[in-house]
This record gives C-alpha cells, structure tokens and sequence, in this order.
C-alpha cells in the first residue's frame, strides 16, 4: 500500500456493513466526548451530479501516488505538482485514525446539585472485535460516517476525589463508551445550501439503541466515606462536536463538543433546523464539553493532512 493510500474493505457503506454482522477492524469517533471529527468533501464528482444532487460532506486526505503523477508537491496538496494527490474517501473504503485529547472533558449532569465529571484523556478503545476508530467512505450524497469506541481516563468527580469513577469491567478512574457512530452534518443553513465545507459538524450516537456508557461510583479503597458517593447511572442519546477548520488540510483537526444544532442534505432539499434531543444521565439533562485530536492512522514520515470536502 503506498504511503497514505486510504485502506479498503469490502464494499457497502456503514449501515450495511453493520446490519450484516460485518466486523470492521482497525482505526482511532467518544464520549467526548467524545469524539471525532472527520472532514468531508463536498467536491462534486461530476458536473451533472452537482446539477442533480444536493450533497453532505464526506472526508479527504492528500495521499502518495507515483512520482509526477499528482497535482500537488507536498503532503499537505497546497503547492506544485509531483507525488501527492487529494483523494475523497469513497463508499466500500474505510481509513484508520486516532484521537487524543486536548484539555480536560467534562460531563456536566444538570441535576439540583450539580455534579461534574471531569476526564484528563480520550483515546480509541482497542480490542479483540474492534481496533481503533474508522472512516467510513461514502458516495455523493450521502455523508461520510465514522465508527468508534471511546475510552476515557483519569476521571473523577469534581469535589469528591474519594469517590472512584468507572464503567464496568475497567479499572477506576476509566469511562468506556459503547459502539458509537457518526456522520457529517452542517453546522448553519446556508452552509448546507452552499455545501460550505467549512461549517460542518459530527453528529455521534449509538451504533444501537440509545446507551453511550454507563458509569458507576463508589468509595475509594482504603478511604472512609464522609460523603455519600452518586449511584450508578447510564449516559445516554446524541452529541453534536463542531468540526473546527474544517475545510483546511491539516494534519490534527480539533473538535469541540457543545451542544446546538445542525442541518443536512436529504432527498435533494436542505432539512429545517435539527437539535440532537437531550442527553441524559441519571435521567436528568447532561452535556458534554471539551476539545479533542482527530488524525490519520498511517501517521508516517510525518503527517497526513485530510480535511472536510
């Protein structure tokens, strides 16, 4: 595979794939919460498509071809031709990449006392079933989708350190999401109506049913319980993250999680305005905040740059 080619699987796009059973393996999407980003592209495929379709975006990434093939001298696709050429990430392809946090992720659970979950770290859970987090290609119009479990550390409840924090199974300290998916929206109106691919956002959910993790509390080992420590709740419904820069080929693009709304492209018409629900835990409102990293898999020599089109 030649440096940054895109990786490829059998072919369909996510939701038939995962209606079959199909095991998709290797990558780094959160509770971030959770995360992911992602960029698509926009960018018509023929004239007659872009008269035709109205589209979502899909993600892209400048990769090697042989030499003076490409349109572009360097990784980044900005410059020259030579060795480097943008490619849009098609239905029946798949891409790997990874997610790192930037600052502290909360869970803010909006009950009559507030309670705050704040986590130091996010990154791809990876296992026996599942490796990291994927791109899933898509063609026009249909928006590029992503696939991920999300594992988040160091997390504590703000005010109350003797209180542990985990999911089940994992060791404390650690929140672990379920199966989660995502596709790329736009961010205003106008921004779907002109495919403007720099106002785009993530919308993630569960790959099934409504649960995004579940998270238990208990008093810490050796430590003497002058508080009572919350009990055990589940985290569930949708996050919306704002695909920052967007548009720009980037090696790292950050995304932020907060709450708003969105819009996409169906049937050859833009939606009215969409709101992703409320997220709950306790089964009262919650939200998620904070910031993380999304970057290619094949991260060699370097960087690869990609970006929304």
């Amino acid at each position: 595979m030649a440096r940054g080619s895109l990786g490829l699987a059998g072919g369909g796009d996510y939701d038939n794939q995962h209606n079959e059973g199909t095991t998709i393996m290797k990558r780094s999407h959160v509770l971030g919460l959770l995360l992911l980003a992602i960029f698509a592209s926009a960018s018509f495929e023929t004239s007659s498509v872009a008269a035709l379709e109205t589209n979502n975006p899909r993600f892209e990434n400048c990769t090697e071809v042989e030499k003076s093939a490409g349109k572009f001298t360097n990784r980044g696709c900005t410059s020259g031709a030579g060795s480097w050429e943008t490619k849009i990430l098609v239905a029946g392809e798949e891409a790997g990449y990874l997610i790192e946090a930037s600052g502290n992720q909360t869970i803010l659970i909006k009950a009559s006392s507030t309670l705050a979950i704040k986590c130091t770290s996010v990154a791809s859970k990876t296992n026996s079933e599942f490796t990291g987090s994927r791109f899933i290609g898509s063609n026009l119009p249909n928006a590029g989708k992503t696939l991920e479990t999300l594992e988040y550390k160091g997390c504590e409840i703000e005010g109350k350190a003797k209180c542990e924090v985990k999911s089940p199974g994992v060791p404390g300290g650690t929140v672990l999401t379920t199966l989660l998916k995502s596709k790329e929206v736009y961010s205003t109106k106008t921004g779907a109506i002109d495919e403007n691919q720099s106002e785009t956002k993530t919308l993630i959910e569960p790959a099934e049913r409504t649960l995004i993790a579940t998270i238990e509390f208990a008093v810490k080992s050796g430590q003497m319980e002058e508080f009572p420590c919350p009990s055990k709740s589940t985290v569930e419904g949708k996050i919306l993250a704002e695909n920052i820069k967007a548009s720009e080929h980037l090696e790292k693009h950050e995304q932020s999680f907060k709450e708003g709304a969105y819009w996409e492209n169906v049937s050859n018409k833009t939606s009215a305005e969409q709101k992703v629900g409320t997220l709950t835990a306790f089964g009262v409102p919650t939200t998620i905040s904070g910031k993380s990293l999304v970057y290619y898999y094949w991260f060699v020599n370097g960087a690869f740059y990609w970006w929304w089109t």
